[in-house]
């Protein structure tokens, strides 16, 4: 097994046509060839031109299988929140996309993020001298962004919300984005 979908029918029709939809509930595929196969499924069903999914990742394969992108409409809608308590351990417990070196400041305190083989360690600098060296300055909620690796350092600099040289930003972009955007398949 490579993935599922879960959807719902809700028949109709206008003149004699099929013109139902199909509400998927999850789709869930391995690798991009299995969500890509889902999808041409679920938008192959007969007697339902409409497929709908308002839970689909941001970053989903869709777009780049149908013959119109044009006619999908989006809607972004909040479905993952997250606010970071415990620096040292998140960012300890998280995988890394590159090795490198990074030293940030948030609310005051200065933390060291260490990465090497894709794993990471992140402490609290204590030494006053070593702690006014942060690379990058930043509050909770860009943090927790970053944390994620949805949004690179670079844009939310650009928005005024990270703040560091180039050479930091560039070197937070390479380990701490992600090749997949972060998506929650489940409502809590």
């Amino acid at each position: 097994v490579v993935g599922y979908v879960v959807f719902r029918q809700r028949p109709r029709f206008a003149d004699g046509i099929g013109a139902g939809a199909a509400e998927i509930i999850e789709l869930i595929g391995v690798d991009a060839r299995a969500e890509a196969t889902l999808w041409r499924f679920a938008l192959g069903i007969d007697l339902f031109p409409t497929v709908t999914w308002w839970n689909a990742p941001t970053d989903d394969v869709l777009p780049w299988i149908v013959p119109d992108p044009r006619r999908i409409k989006r809607r972004r809608v909040d479905n993952l929140w997250l606010r970071i308590e415990d620096v040292a351990a998140a960012f300890g417990a998280r995988g890394y996309a590159g090795d490198g070196a990074l030293r940030f400041a948030m609310d005051g305190t200065t933390w060291e993020l260490t990465v090497e083989g894709g794993h990471g360690r992140c402490a609290q600098v204590t030494d006053a001298t070593a702690a006014s060296t942060a690379e990058l300055r930043l509050g909770r909620a860009a943090l927790s962004a970053l944390y994620l690796g949805g949004v690179p350092a670079s844009r939310l600099a650009r928005a005024g919300l990270v703040d560091g040289s180039a050479e930091a930003l560039a070197t937070a972009d390479r380990m701490l984005t992600s090749a997949i955007a972060p998506w929650c398949a489940e409502i809590f």
